[in-house]
């Protein structure tokens, strides 16, 4: 059975879809809209089961989650590797369904893009044989020595990621694989 929180975090996150695909921008009304309803949901919760102390508690499930799911992708948005939508839409869904389901909706995400998007970007932008030399490149400097390493070969810019789809589909996975969905 779908709590709250959980069907507030499917809105997000097909939103989050939509809009990254549209504009390939994720608002923040969207993302830390779905960070704050997620902090008092989870209070309120606690609150209705357990007062005061169960509403803390219920905070701090949701900041734990925001947190857990956030620094991460807040660390590669830092060196510039991911956009801060998606770093805000990893916190989101923390904070909504918890730690555990968000980190595994984040580990997914990052496997799918690894598996699936990386090598699609290779071959659509003809961009295969240079990172397969590339690899032979950093293979072999391994064995030499730091004078006499071979220069890194420089490939085509490929375009940022839009990664929201492929968050969505790990969402979904996570969901069908933990029973949410029944």
């Amino acid at each position: 059975m779908m709590t709250t929180s959980l069907w507030i975090c499917v809105i997000v996150v097909l939103v989050a879809v939509a809009s990254d695909i549209a504009t390939r921008r994720i608002p923040n009304l969207v993302t830390l809209g779905g960070l704050v309803v997620g902090l008092a949901v989870h209070a309120a919760s606690g609150f209705v089961e357990s007062g005061f102390s169960g509403g803390l508690r219920g905070v701090g499930f949701a900041l734990l989650g925001a947190v857990a799911c956030g620094i991460v992708p807040f660390l590669a948005w830092k060196k510039g590797e991911m956009g801060g939508g998606d770093v805000k839409l990893f916190a989101a869904i923390g904070a909504l369904v918890g730690p555990a389901l968000g980190f595994d909706v984040e580990a997914r995400t990052f496997a799918f893009s690894l598996l699936v998007l990386f090598p699609y970007r290779l071959i659509r932008h003809r961009a295969v044989s240079v990172a397969l030399r590339n690899m032979r490149i950093g293979v072999v400097n391994v064995f030499r020595a730091r004078a006499s390493r071979e220069p890194y070969v420089d490939g085509p810019k490929l375009p940022p990621v839009i990664l929201a789809p492929a968050i969505g589909i790990a969402f979904m996975l996570t969901l069908l694989q933990n029973g949410a969905l029944r």
